[in-house]
């Protein structure tokens, strides 16, 4: 039977903000052409994993079917270096609204979510107006139509929330994540996207899910999965027996990859 991850990806398995340590992700700011060939690109540091944690996900990579299972798109999934490497059969994106088989969408699920999404009236860029007198809000990105999200000037504070949550458009819940505000359609988690891919795909076997934020919830709660969480995520699971590491950060990631990498070894020994 075989073992399958399925995991968030920013803040569970890898975290920004952490210059001293391996960095598995850049994201190019200047780049220079000369007749429509690349001669130079300035990178920056993107996300960073331990030494030891992205060694054990080598490891983990040779023993289970690996699933992002994020909030990024495509492109900024594959922008992780070891992921764009490990070339993942299965992706799941825009927190569960998008499944990518063999770098192609899956076109029942997309069918399926923009069916929904047509009566949703995702905003605009314009329609922060209603806001301007309460928030200065820097960036404001409507992501391929599934959800959209705000960032302010300052980190969210409660009381930004409460008033956030008044103006949230119906059928979309909130999710605030430092500066950021997501507004995130109710239809749709990355639980309902792992229950459709499962079930089509016919994918059995081990199931292992991690996650750190609200927007994990879903499929942590899932009942036949082994459910992960790092220390520093304050998420409440109406669940038992959920692993929680021992560390924060960078080396509750390490935690997570080598309890999977644990648990992925018991089972193939129990199969042998």
């Amino acid at each position: 039977m075989q073992n399958i991850f399925f995991s968030d990806l920013d803040k569970t398995l890898l975290m920004s903000g952490f210059p001293n340590e391996k960095c598995v992700e850049y994201k190019t700011v200047l780049a220079t052409y000369e007749n429509n060939i690349l001669v130079d690109e300035v990178k920056n540091k993107i996300t960073f994993m331990t030494e030891k944690g992205f060694n054990l996900m080598q490891e983990v990579l040779k023993k289970v079917l690996f699933i992002p299972t994020t909030m990024r798109n495509l492109e900024q999934t594959k922008r992780i270096d070891w992921i764009r490497e490990y070339n993942p059969k299965y992706i799941i994106c825009s927190n569960g609204c998008e499944i990518y088989v063999n770098g192609e969408k899956d076109e029942d699920w997309e069918a399926f979510v923009r069916d929904e999404i047509s009566s949703w009236q995702v905003k605009q860029d314009n329609d922060r107006g209603r806001f301007i007198e309460d928030f200065e809000v820097i960036e404001c990105r409507n992501v391929n139509g599934y959800y959209f999200v705000w960032k302010l000037n300052h980190t969210i504070t409660e009381q930004d929330k409460r008033v956030l949550k008044l103006f949230c458009p119906y059928d979309f819940r909130l999710q605030i994540d430092g500066k950021k505000a997501f507004f995130l359609p109710k239809q749709f988690n990355k639980a309902k996207a792992i229950e459709f891919l499962l079930e089509k795909y016919n994918l059995k076997g081990n199931i292992f899910v991690a996650g750190d934020s609200e927007a994990d919830k879903e499929m942590l709660e899932l009942p036949y999965v082994h459910s992960f969480i790092p220390k520093h995520s304050k998420l409440q699971l109406n669940k038992k027996d959920v692993y929680i590491s021992e560390n924060e950060f960078l080396k509750g990631s390490e935690d997570i990859i080598k309890e999977i990498l644990k648990e992925a070894n018991v089972n193939s020994r129990k199969e042998g």
